[in-house]
């Protein structure tokens, strides 16, 4: 029986896959914006951002990476006088 080499994925190759998958999720996106709702190219688009979560689940734990995140705000101190 041949001998399995363990094989693990690396840092650098982690951050290019996470950064094209970003782009690829971007772009599917934008065909979502475009495409007649619940067509056939509106799903495949969905299909697609869904696999891509979940890919960025496999490589981060993290499913929402890639989801737009709210933006935060500062408490504002109240003006002296």
């Amino acid at each position: 029986m041949p001998k399995h080499r363990r094989r693990m994925l690396m840092p650098d190759a982690v951050d290019a896959a996470l950064e094209a998958a970003e782009a690829c999720r971007r772009a599917a996106m934008d065909v979502m914006r475009q495409a007649p709702i619940g067509g056939p190219v509106y799903q495949a688009a969905s299909a697609v951002m869904d696999a891509l979560d979940g890919l960025a689940e496999a490589l981060t734990g993290d499913r929402e990476r890639f989801w737009a995140k709210p933006h935060s705000t500062t408490p504002h101190s109240a003006p002296n006088g």
